[in-house]
């Protein structure tokens, strides 16, 4: 193997070490946080849901819809029992006072108004799920790609020793 084909497969090796995320980044109250979707009802999905960091706290939530808008999903929630609006991913914070059973959320509306929804907890609707970010600083070549580069470099050390001597 040449040395121009071993460098172009290390590259290679290197290059596929890397995976991307479908989750879109947003930055709140100086944090940043990988926001997804789920679609399915309270009830399927409670304890995903009430992990959530707004869960239990409305202004959060308030502040995650604020900064997403309608950029998340869309406008994905709609059904006669929301009344006439159509809303962005559901920031569901607790449980209605009136209705324990209904979960209570934080939503964009297509007026692009921060509402209060109560829904039943059988809906089907689109929940924003996150979980927080982890930013990685640009760190220095692993000793693993050291231990590559100086094996590189002694290839072609040898291989320059032996046209030479030929």
């Amino acid at each position: 193997m040449s040395i121009k084909q071993l460098a172009t497969t290390a590259a290679a090796l290197i290059a596929f070490t890397t995976t991307t995320g479908d989750a879109a980044t947003f930055t709140v109250s100086g944090t940043e946080y990988d926001l997804t979707t789920i679609t399915g009802t309270f009830e399927d999905n409670i304890d995903r849901i009430t992990s959530q960091v707004w869960w239990g706290d409305s202004a959060l939530a308030a502040s995650f819809a604020s900064v997403t808008r309608q950029s998340l999903a869309g406008l994905p929630n709609s059904h006669p029992t929301l009344g006439p609006n159509i809303y962005g991913a559901f920031f569901a914070k607790g449980t209605g006072f009136n209705c324990p059973e209904c979960v209570v959320s934080t939503a964009v509306s297509f007026t692009n108004n921060i509402n209060s929804v109560t829904s039943f907890p059988d809906l089907v609707a689109t929940f924003a799920v996150v979980e927080q970010s982890v930013v990685v600083p640009s760190v220095p070549l692993p000793a693993g790609g050291l231990l590559l580069m100086t094996g590189l470099a002694g290839a072609v050390g040898l291989r320059r020793r032996k046209t030479r001597g030929a």
